[in-house]
Parts: C-alpha cells; sequence; structure tokens
C-alpha cells in the first residue's frame, strides 16, 4: 500500500513538474546560446591580444551558424578562404530553435545606442564579422538571438574600445 501512495505522489508530482519544466527549456537553452557566443568573442579578443594579431569572429545568419578565426595576414574577412578558422558553432544544436532574431523586441529598440533599427539578419556588424586587433580592440556592434517562442531576446556585442557585453530584453528594456 505505501509504495502505490509513493507512486501515486511522484506521478503527481511529475504531472505538475514536467510542464513547467518544458516551458522553461527554451529560454534556457537561449541563454545558454547567449552565453557561449559571448565566451567566443571574448576568446577571439584574448587570442588577438595573445598572438598579436587580428582574430575575428564570422557570424553567419544564412547557416544559423558562426565561426572564430584568425588571420592569414591578408585583412580579408568576408569568407574563411585563407583564414584559420578552429572553431565553428551551429546555434541549431542548441535545439528549441535558436537562432539569429530579436523576438518580441520592438522595432527601434536595438541595443546600439542612440536605439536604431534592427539589420535585416539581427547582425549589425560590417560583413557580419567582429574583429579585434592586437590591442583588444575592434569593432563594435550587436548580434541578437532569439529560440522558437519568440518571448525574450539576447544581444551580445561589442564596443570600439573591445568590451564585450551580454544584454537581455526584459519588461521594456536591455539589462
Amino acid at each position: 500500500m505505501e509504495v502505490i501512495i509513493v507512486m501515486a505522489i511522484i506521478g503527481i508530482m511529475s504531472a505538475v513538474a514536467i510542464p513547467s519544466f518544458l516551458h522553461w527549456l527554451p529560454n534556457i537553452r537561449l541563454k545558454s546560446a547567449a552565453r557561449d557566443m559571448y565566451s567566443t568573442i571574448q576568446k577571439a579578443k584574448l587570442g588577438a591580444i595573445k598572438e598579436n594579431r587580428d582574430w575575428a569572429v564570422i557570424f553567419d545568419p544564412g547557416d544559423n551558424s558562426y565561426a572564430i578565426c584568425d588571420d592569414s595576414g591578408d585583412d580579408d574577412w568576408t569568407t574563411n578562404i585563407g583564414n584559420n578558422c578552429f572553431e565553428s558553432v551551429s546555434l541549431s544544436s542548441y535545439q528549441s530553435g535558436v537562432t539569429y532574431g530579436h523576438g518580441n523586441v520592438p522595432a527601434g529598440q536595438s541595443a546600439t545606442t542612440p536605439p536604431a533599427a534592427f539589420p535585416g539578419d539581427d547582425v549589425n556588424y560590417t560583413n557580419n564579422t567582429v574583429v579585434f586587433n592586437s590591442r583588444g580592440t575592434g569593432s563594435a556592434g550587436y548580434v541578437y538571438l532569439e529560440n522558437e517562442r519568440q518571448e525574450t531576446a539576447f544581444a551580445v556585442g561589442t564596443t570600439t574600445s573591445g568590451t564585450v557585453k551580454l544584454l537581455r530584453w526584459q519588461g521594456g528594456a536591455w539589462q
């Protein structure tokens, strides 16, 4: 009898907990993708300083991916050809429809200062590439990420001084 009661309690708890967990899961995966992108951009900055040459993160919204590369000396970041790209990340590996996008953030509320419209592919770096030089400074811009529910968005970006930022859209403001 005790085993049946315990099983019933576990069943009831599972019925309550699983829907809540499934509701949180897409946002957890989105947050994980944004933090990993933040770390990759930091890695590019530190690699540029350490090796005393340009490093970049090349974003590919069409393929839903990005790659970290160091410069082969030609200063051409428009393609990965000739550059040593040693880490590539596919946003689809995070599941829950994580992709480039700005979720439910209203137009005119991008993370740039002053607020501007979102770029068509949700990457506002020149040639979709953030480049760091040997001093750790570089391109300014943001990349926006969303999940399949499009309830929230993250902005991962840099300033020209090399500061890397991770922002989340919260209740009408970037935080």
